[in-house]
Formats: structure tokens, sequence, C-alpha cells
């Protein structure tokens, strides 16, 4: 059973979609990027699907873990929505902008 990851953020996150293709037992399910044309570019290329919203994107698919790699000011929010669904989560750096921010986001995952 291959691990279901999903991309959002497609500057950065690009280099996270060509990483995960690579490995074998993941599958890159669907991406993220509020630029709904990259993500179509993204997603064309590697089988997955696009979406313009991210919190979107884990509503409609069935993720293990999701790839945050949008810019840090949205980290928390996103972090937050995987976590309160059950996906794991990889975080960019800087992982938000405020030490508090980082610490709700450790919490909210160690609780999922």
């Amino acid at each position: 059973m291959a691990v279901r990851v999903g991309v959002v953020g497609l500057g950065i996150g690009k280099r996270h979609v060509q990483e995960y293709a690579a490995l074998e037992g993941v599958q890159v399910v669907a991406v993220a990027d509020t630029d709904l044309q990259r993500a179509k570019q993204v997603s064309t290329r590697y089988g997955s699907r696009a979406y313009e919203d991210g919190v979107a994107m884990m509503d409609r698919e069935s993720l293990d873990a999701v790839s945050v790699c949008t810019p840090p000011r949205w980290h928390r929010d996103l972090t937050l929505a995987a976590a309160s669904r059950g996906i794991h989560v990889l975080c960019e750096k800087p992982m938000a902008p405020t030490i508090a921010e980082c610490d709700e986001m450790i919490d909210a995952c160690g609780q999922a």
C-alpha cells in the first residue's frame, strides 16, 4: 500500500513532488497552489489532482501526509488543518513567523 501524499505550494513544493514521485511506495495524490494553472501543470506531469486551495485538497483527498511549502505566514493554518484531519505534516522552513505559532503547530501535531 502506497503512502498517499499531497503538496501545498508549488514553488519549492515542486521539488517535494519530484522527490516523492521518485520514492518507491509513495504516491503523489494531489497538489495545491493559489496559481491553479501551476497546480494543473504539475498535476498533469505527475498524474495527480490539482487544487487552488490546500484545505480543500485535504478535505477531498484521502492523504497520509502533506508537505506544506507555502510562505511561512500560512504554515500554521495549513498545519492545523492537516493535524485536525489526522494527516502527517512536513513543513518547510522557517516553520512559522512566531515561536507561539510554532508551539501551536507542534502541539496540534503531537495531539493528532
